[in-house]
């Protein structure tokens, strides 16, 4: 849908691997090369876009009529790389929404054009939601009001792809197999998201290892596992009470061999019965009785009581991105004393 994202993340470390000459969907036009006969025969530039867009457009037309976009990480070039100073538009989110909205709807095959449409006002409309959560609106209202004006573009838009036909040699569905599938925007979200935190998560662990903090987080979780086990010593000793639809494993139906053989024979005892193919929880509760030496009441606690424990992992998990021990050990013992 014409977001461009790049594979290289800041603060990657150069381990050589883009270091390669391979095929891309589209350069920037800050440094790029073409040859002048292939230029001339695409029309060059779009007259229409003079800014925020122009290389997409150049680079997909380059596709089109049958040409490859390189990227030579070799070359090497100077930029100012400082557009937003030198041209001070106050429309730039708006020209490149509708630069970009444009090139896609003129660009793609015809078939291809109500997907894109739709497409695109989905994931406006989703980024529109989350702007208004975030304070990002600008440039999301931008996105939504070009995809929705181009529904009603038709007369540039026939033109363009008019202009377009007479050198179109490479089908639509092979152009569209050199783009990113889903949105790219959104990967290249996950992506640095996940470059960041990995990062971070590398810098507070050299920072961290053997301090006076590390040392105190853990002994907070410790003494929460502690009280989650004491709290819970009703069920491990007692074991589970019968409440409403909470009822205890039965040895008759429920016991390790009992559940092999139900899993074995194809017979599914619930409800009236029935001949169905027997859920395969029946086999992992079968293989979890055997491992706790048939005691089956024993099973059912320690699987109560391991929820609330790998529950606490999990908001462990979650509040790793706040990148504090801090934070990690609060969300764990919030979470560990709400059960108990």
């Amino acid at each position: 849908i014409g977001d461009m994202s790049t594979p290289v993340e800041p603060g990657e470390r150069d381990q050589e691997q883009h270091d390669a000459i391979r095929d891309v969907f589209v350069l920037s036009s800050a440094c790029v090369v073409v040859r002048s006969d292939l230029f001339r025969e695409v029309g060059g530039y779009p007259r229409e876009v003079g800014f925020y867009g122009e290389d997409l457009d150049l680079c997909w037309r380059m596709h089109l009529s049958g040409a490859r976009v390189l990227v030579v990480p070799s070359a090497k070039a100077r930029h100012r790389n400082a557009l937003a100073t030198r041209r001070e538009d106050a429309d730039r989110d708006v020209l490149q929404a509708r630069h970009r909205v444009r090139t896609v709807v003129s660009l793609s095959g015809r078939l291809q054009i109500p997907f894109a449409i739709v497409q695109m006002l989905i994931t406006s409309i989703v980024r529109v939601i989350v702007g208004a959560a975030t304070g990002r609106v600008r440039e999301p209202l931008a996105s939504l009001r070009a995809s929705l004006a181009v529904c009603f573009d038709t007369a540039f838009v026939v033109r363009r792809r008019g202009e377009v036909r007479p050198y179109r040699r490479v089908p639509a569905a092979e152009i569209h197999d050199l783009q990113d599938k889903g949105s790219a925007r959104f990967a290249a979200f996950v992506r640095a998201r996940r470059t960041r935190l990995a990062r971070r998560s590398r810098e507070l662990t050299r920072t961290t290892t053997g301090s006076a903090s590390a040392r105190q987080a853990t002994l907070a979780v410790l003494a929460a596992i502690v009280v989650i086990v004491v709290g819970s010593r009703g069920l491990l000793v007692g074991g589970t009470r019968v409440v409403g639809e909470f009822l205890p494993l039965r040895e008759a139906t429920e016991s390790p061999r009992a559940l092999l053989s139900t899993y074995l024979n194809g017979w599914w005892s619930g409800g009236f019965g029935h001949s169905t193919p027997v859920p395969t929880a029946a086999m992992l509760t079968a293989v979890a009785g055997v491992l706790m030496v048939f005691q089956i009441g024993l099973l059912q606690s320690v699987a109560i009581v391991g929820a609330v424990l790998i529950g606490c992992i999990g908001m462990w998990q979650v509040a790793s991105g706040y990148f504090s021990h801090r934070a990690r050990v609060a969300a764990f013992v919030v979470y560990a004393a709400t059960p108990v």
